[in-house]
């Protein structure tokens, strides 16, 4: 218990302002929505970046890339699968999107957030552990899936958007 204490004494404030973010994010997401469609681009971009990120810090290696490739793939699919099956509503008069509430948002977010606090976390008390292959393959992939989920999502919101229904969502 007193590791865990120590931990969470040495977390930067800043960190639990971004979980509390997070999570506000999340519940929001979990109602239906109706946006302005550019905003379907944020999480996406934001996800990418710090996934582009993840990639960068890790020493490229082959198998690092693939496996992070391999993880977008595998989380795009997921994505736009996730996104294909809902009832979405399109304004395009007005640019708004209509989302249907779900957990997922707040699911994956959480999911990323616990990843990297983890990799900081070992990269602070075990280096050695960080610097294996198995440890960079997984957060890798990890990473991508998560990222993938968004990208996939965010291609299906596209196609909706090109074909969708037209709705009146004002």
């Amino acid at each position: 218990m007193g590791a865990i204490w120590q931990t969470a004494i040495h977390t930067p404030w800043w960190v639990y302002l971004l979980l509390i973010y997070l999570i506000a994010v999340g519940i929001k997401s979990s109602k239906v929505r109706i946006i302005p469609f550019w905003k379907v681009f944020v999480l996406p971009t934001i996800f990418l970046f710090i996934s582009i990120q993840t990639l960068m810090t890790i020493k490229i290696e082959y198998v690092s890339i693939a496996s992070w490739i391999v993880g977008m793939l595998v989380g795009s699919l997921l994505g736009w699968w996730q996104v294909k099956r809902l009832d979405i509503k399109i304004d395009k008069k007005r640019s708004l999107i209509q989302i249907p509430g779900s957990w997922d948002t707040l699911l994956v977010m959480l999911i990323v957030f616990i990843a990297k606090y983890y990799v900081g976390y070992e990269q602070a008390t075990n280096p050695v552990l960080v610097a294996q292959l198995k440890f960079k393959v997984s957060m890798l992939v990890l990473s991508g899936v998560c990222t993938g989920l968004f990208l996939g999502r965010l291609f299906c919101y596209l196609g909706h958007y090109k074909d969708g229904k037209e709705a009146d969502l004002i």
